[in-house]
């Protein structure tokens, strides 16, 4: 992929940069198969205000959240400092991510065993949609979350964790919750400065996961 030179550089003059990423975003496609044929990497170079911009879309199959801002890092160290290439390469961590793979998947089945499934219901009102949400506003300010959190030494996540399954449980009045949980997976040696997606996970001490690396960035919490 990254051997590939062709970048699509397209260019654009405008008066300011409102609105620019989400124009660039708009004219490109992620629906189709063939979308993919090339490495889904775009470029635009924007002229805004005497000023020059580039605007940088990827698709999340190349890279997780934490890498992107690595890797740009990466090439600002070219332009301001020697240059050094990348420590970590995915060789470094797919031993150890393949051997947890395996180990993971008894643990999974012992954790998912008798599982009943469950969907959440459809709000009556709700129109005929891929997606829908719904919210409810709560009286609670950043800092009383935090301060439960420092007593209690949990993150903040652990709350809406915890909120999540309280709902779960309310609506499909049952005591026995499962939900998706996204995790960033970070945690081998060397990961944290990976450039590239890490999507596993482990134990964590507040919720039973388990001690295997998976290869997605949703776990299931029961």
């Amino acid at each position: 992929l990254h051997s590939c030179d062709d970048f699509k550089m397209s260019e654009e003059t405008r008066e300011t940069m409102n609105g620019a990423a989400v124009d660039f975003i708009g004219s490109l496609s992620f629906t189709k198969e063939e979308d993919f044929a090339r490495p889904p990497v775009y470029l635009r170079h924007v002229l805004a205000s005497g000023e020059d911009y580039i605007i940088l879309v990827m698709h999340h199959a190349l890279y997780d959240g934490i890498a992107v801002p690595l890797l740009l890092r990466h090439v600002r160290k070219f332009y301001t400092e020697e240059p050094q290439g990348i420590a970590i390469g995915f060789d470094h961590l797919a031993d150890t991510i393949l051997r947890q793979e395996h180990a993971g998947t008894e643990y999974w089945n012992r954790v998912l065993k008798d599982v009943s499934p469950w969907r959440f219901p459809r709000s009556s009102d709700a129109r005929a949609a891929d997606a829908w949400r719904s919210s409810l506003a709560l009286g609670v300010t950043k800092e009383e979350v935090a301060r439960t959190c420092r007593r209690y030494r949990v993150h903040p996540q652990c709350l809406g964790q915890a909120a999540w399954a309280k709902v779960l449980a309310l609506t499909s009045q049952s005591t026995d919750i499962v939900f998706g949980q996204v995790v960033a997976g970070r945690i081998l040696p060397g990961a944290k400065e990976f450039v590239g997606p890490v999507f596993v996970s482990r134990y964590l001490p507040y919720w039973r996961f388990s001690l295997t690396t998976i290869l997605q960035n949703t776990i299931p919490c029961r």
